[in-house]
């Protein structure tokens, strides 16, 4: 089952997209959260496959892009290199950077249509699950050939 985390600070909209999650053709397990600290907390224990995320996730804060930095810091943790992301936000602006600098799969304005979200999401859960397993490799030392 494919694990999406959903970072939105607005609960109706949470609920929303985590319901149309639910509902996508390819089921996945929804993990939302309004706030950055415990994403994170989800993705380091979760091998996450797809992230959601909205840019301003603190409105009392001017000039806040809390969810851009989210993801940055998910950029530099190897297993989320080339996860895909869906940015749903009311702020075009960002639309560039999203795309080449955090290589998103898609940036999506609010309101978003519903019918899009859920067939982007069924996109990306069609990439290959990440491989989360520790490798060891053992040598037997038991004399001279």
């Amino acid at each position: 089952m494919k694990k999406i985390l959903i970072l939105e600070d607005n609960p109706i909209i949470l609920a929303h997209i985590a319901r149309l999650v639910q509902d996508a053709d390819m089921k996945g397990t929804a993990y939302p959260f309004d706030n950055v600290k415990d994403a994170y907390q989800c993705a380091i224990e979760k091998a996450i496959d797809l992230f959601i995320i909205d840019i301003i996730l603190d409105t009392s804060k001017p000039g806040d892009a809390s969810g851009l930095n989210f993801v940055e810091n998910i950029r530099n943790i190897n297993r989320y290199a080339f996860v895909p992301i869906i940015f749903v936000s009311s702020l075009e602006d960002e639309k560039l950077y999203t795309y080449e600098n955090l290589h998103c799969y898609r940036f999506m304005e609010k309101p978003f249509d519903d019918n899009q979200l859920k067939q982007l999401v069924n996109q990306c859960l069609r990439f290959p699950e990440t491989q989360n397993a520790t490798k060891t490799l053992y040598f037997r030392k038991t004399g001279l050939f």
